[in-house]
């Protein structure tokens, strides 16, 4: 049986390793909850289109499977809807804004960021909409602590 390695970042690389988990506890997994999965991916595939590519699905949809929507009453859906729609209004500041802004800069750009700093901003916007705060700067360095998903 072969074994996948699940992990989330952790230290300045981000390769925290969580757990090996086996092909079978993975079929596992989507066997409970088929339906779940199938909406998922056609959410996210949704989202990956009209974001114009700027995250990638697989990375939209882990993180979707990792802060399970059941928990936060809709609030994953309502942050990718807003993200990916670019339904973010004026407000300069706010999280989903920024990283766009970031994002778009980067999907230009001839020197690209790692995705180990793309899953971090992904975090710290998610933090941000998840606290109702604004940002005025958002940044990750490889040398920073790799952020958590909140709520811890």
């Amino acid at each position: 049986m072969k074994n996948n390695i699940f992990h989330k970042g952790g230290g300045a690389m981000g390769t925290k390793f969580l757990a090996l988990v086996s092909n079978e506890s993975i079929l596992d997994t989507y066997n409970e909850r088929p339906d779940y999965w199938s909406d998922l991916n056609k959410k996210t595939e949704k989202w990956y289109k009209s974001y114009q590519h700027l995250l990638s699905h697989s990375l939209i949809g882990g993180f979707c499977a990792l802060i399970d929507d059941r928990i936060y009453n809709g609030r994953v859906d309502i942050f990718f809807n807003s993200l990916c729609n670019m339904n973010f209004g004026a407000d300069p500041y706010n999280p989903q804004k920024r990283l766009t802004k970031l994002l778009l800069n980067n999907s230009m750009s001839i020197r690209k960021y790692k995705p180990i700093i793309i899953k971090a901003l992904l975090i710290k916007t998610w933090n941000a909409f998840y606290k109702d705060e604004v940002i005025k700067t958002l940044k990750y360095s490889e040398a920073d602590n790799f952020p958590e998903i909140l709520p811890k």
